[in-house]
């Protein structure tokens, strides 16, 4: 399947390897709704909104980069009255799980794909799976 390049020369795939944690690659800046492409000083020199479509691996890095910010928005405070730590610990646990899910079956779709190999063979620093 052919995937539009993002910025002209970045491979889709290798960019939701970067924003699942699988590859680092310098002077990107991945969100979910947003790509960055930043120079030495951490000037944005481009944006590309909306960079994630509806290939599978585009969907479950949405779902990890969601997750992920939603358990990181939980805030625990201290003070806070019991139901309220245990409602944000049980909304962080949750979240928490989709993000590993959704890394886990992240890596198994970049290994079919042999992404991770490319990216180590073109020099990319290639982060270990647990």
């Amino acid at each position: 399947m052919s995937r539009t390049l993002l910025f002209g020369h970045l491979h889709p795939d290798l960019a939701c390897a970067v924003a699942l944690g699988f590859v680092h690659y310098p002077g990107l800046s991945v969100t979910a709704d947003a790509i960055l492409l930043v120079d030495p000083q951490q000037q944005i020199r481009q944006t590309q909104s909306d960079w994630l479509g509806d290939d599978p691996l585009d969907l479950v890095t949405r779902e990890y980069l969601s997750a992920r910010r939603e358990a990181m928005q939980q805030v625990i405070r201290p003070g806070a009255a019991p139901w309220a730590v245990s409602a944000a610990r049980k909304v962080k646990e949750a979240a928490n799980a989709r993000a590993i899910a959704a890394k886990q079956r992240g890596y198994e779709l970049l290994q079919e794909r042999g992404i991770l190999s490319h990216a180590s063979r073109a020099g990319l620093s290639v982060l270990q799976h647990a």
